[in-house]
């Protein structure tokens, strides 16, 4: 083998890995999480909300007023009764339930999801 084709042939091995790395990277930032009976995937990457921003929510809040404090959801779940659900950088999960779901109107309910699918009512 010449030279040239080493050296090509290092450097295709070399992208070929640094392509199976970044692949295999992506999926350690994802996890499914149990969400009220719901399996949602909860991707860590990027995540800005804290505790603290949930708690500044305040019940009778429609999911629109929440949608303008905390951005678009993560992920809804419900079969029929949406709820939007916001994912927290420290691999906790918020759910928002309303009192109209269907119009996703006053909010009545704020649950905290832990990882390891705990929940627990912080306003309510």
């Amino acid at each position: 083998m010449t030279n040239k084709k080493m050296i090509l042939f290092a450097v295709l091995i070399m992208v070929g890995l640094g392509i199976i790395y970044l692949l295999f990277s992506r999926g350690r930032n994802k996890m499914v999480i149990d969400v009220e009976g719901f399996e949602v995937e909860y991707t860590s990457t990027g995540r800005k909300l804290t505790i603290e921003d949930i708690y500044d929510i305040e019940l009778k809040n429609s999911a629109y007023d929440i949608n303008d404090r905390l951005g678009e959801p993560d992920a809804w779940i419900g079969s029929g009764m949406p709820r939007p659900v916001y994912f927290l950088k420290d691999n906790k999960v918020v759910v928002f339930h309303f009192k109209y779901p269907a119009a996703l109107e006053e909010l009545i309910k704020i649950v905290l999801i832990n990882e390891n699918g705990e929940s627990q009512i912080i306003k309510e």
